[in-house]
């Protein structure tokens, strides 16, 4: 019987939009929204699908804006890791992040900074976007002139370095072993292809995947396609392109019906 549900993710997950934190940004969304509790969480499609599922199943939602994968595989193994023997009671979602984001250890500050850049192949070389302690303080704009030594040494390594499809298949690489590892320990788990890039490793994943529509599409142009934007929902008073409100019901009630297809005891 799965009594946890763990969600792992970018914005797309954890309510990217409806920031209720920030005064200003707090009273534009308060013209269009008026359901309580304003908190991201009720807003994300998590939030939604918690409310759906009522009391039975616990959600665990540790999405955030900016995640990527080096960060997903290293907060879900160590959630998986610490809860040996309980496995069979809990499902993962995982959406994972594309390129241009990642993370890497500071000695000065003894902590995981995360950074962003602009991966885009058709620029001479890439540059980094932003770099924190946390990624809802970069994205706002915080702490960027708190590391300029990180941010001076990031980028000269991405010029080095960089190389778009030597990336991309860095990336279906620890995506396979990711997946091998889930495969081993026997994990319950589905996948929310949201952006562009699609797995294309060894592993026979479709199986795990919740689709959307029958062409496939990734959440991203999925949302995009059916008009379920901030920016639609507030007709273009926001311009956001994550789910508006009624987007994460409706994906809350999608997943939950994919769910109820593929494990039945949840709901």
């Amino acid at each position: 019987m799965i009594k946890h549900i763990h969600i792992f993710g970018t914005s797309f997950s954890c309510g990217g939009g409806f920031q209720w934190e920030g005064k200003d940004y707090s009273e534009k969304l308060k013209k269009h929204y008026t359901e309580e509790p304003f908190t991201q969480h009720y807003y994300s499609w998590p939030g939604q699908l918690e409310k759906l599922l009522g009391n039975d199943v616990t959600i665990h939602n540790h999405a955030k804006s900016g995640y990527g994968n080096e960060r997903l595989y290293r907060k879900a193994h160590r959630i998986i890791e610490s809860n040996k023997g309980r496995l069979d009671t809990m499902l993962f979602l995982f959406e994972f992040s594309g390129l241009g984001r990642k993370e890497i250890w500071s000695n000065e500050h003894k902590q995981y900074l995360t950074y962003n850049y602009d991966c885009d192949v058709e620029l001479p070389k890439p540059k980094i976007m932003g770099i924190a302690k946390s990624y809802e303080k970069q994205i706002v704009g915080l702490e960027q002139k708190d590391y300029p030594k990180q941010r001076e040494l990031i980028q000269s390594f991405l010029e080095e370095t960089w190389n778009p499809m030597e990336e991309l298949d860095k990336l279906n690489r620890n995506m396979d072993m990711f997946i091998g590892y889930l495969f081993e320990n026997k994990i319950n788990f589905k996948i929310l292809e949201t952006f562009g890039w699609k797995y294309s490793g060894d592993k026979n994943i479709n199986d795990y995947k919740i689709q959307f529509d029958k062409d496939g599409r990734t959440l991203w142009n999925w949302i995009a396609k059916n008009n379920l934007t901030i920016t639609k929902e507030t007709n273009g008073n926001i311009k956001d392109e994550h789910p508006s409100f009624k987007g994460s019901k409706v994906i809350a009630e999608m997943v939950a019906k994919e769910l109820n297809f593929v494990k039945k005891d949840i709901i």
